[in-house]
């Protein structure tokens, strides 16, 4: 008998029966146990930027000889290659190894916590006080991101038009509106949103 994995095997003989002789069984119980597997990351956990990637093989120490098989919670997994994806957290990922002859089983786990370099998306208004005859010319920037940036108004009373150097706010109520800019994410830069607030109020007669 040779046993494929640690445990209890149960190993059962039986006899058929045979002239005056009845069938019978007996059991025995045989405790099997594996060496250490010494599977190790070298690190417990590491940092990343958005889209940068590492090869998580590179990490492993020990072991038994076998083949790796690796796992994630998020991001993107080719093989052992993890891609940081472009969200900031942490994504766990689990590297596990199958028996190899004597050698037990083993599952480590690495943490990756993905951040990104802060985008320095800026928005000023030429007027944030204005009246139902006037407007208000807004303009946007980033410096370290070129991702298409998209500005929106709130409430929808309130009207955006393009200018050479940005937008034109006028408004056909008057209130507080909110004007916001966002950009996505951009290689290693950060997603960003700003705002500012526009106080529109009747026209003088």
């Amino acid at each position: 008998i040779t046993f494929v994995g640690a445990g209890t095997a149960t190993i059962t003989a039986t006899v058929a029966a045979n002239g005056d002789y009845c069938e019978d069984s007996i059991t025995q119980n045989i405790e099997v146990s594996c060496d250490d597997n010494n599977l190790a990351f070298s690190t417990s956990s590491t940092t990343l930027k958005y889209g940068q990637t590492l090869d998580v093989a590179t990490l492993i120490t020990g072991g038994n000889g076998g083949a790796i098989t690796y796992t994630t919670s998020g991001g993107t997994l080719n093989g052992s290659t993890f891609t940081a994806p472009s969200e900031n957290g942490t994504y766990t990922i689990t590297a596990t190894q199958a028996a190899n002859g004597t050698k037990c089983s083993a599952t480590k786990e690495l943490e990756i916590t993905v951040s990104c370099d802060a985008n320095d998306l800026e928005m000023s208004v030429s007027d944030a006080s204005i009246t139902m005859a006037e407007s208000a010319d807004i303009s946007v920037s980033s410096s370290n991101n070129e991702s298409a940036i998209e500005i929106t108004v709130s409430p929808a009373t309130g009207k955006l038009t393009d200018t050479a150097e940005g937008k034109r706010f006028t408004a056909t109520a008057v209130g507080t509106y909110t004007i916001t800019a966002t950009q996505a994410a951009d290689g290693t830069i950060c997603k960003a949103t700003v705002s500012q607030t526009i106080t529109v109020s009747a026209a003088p007669y």
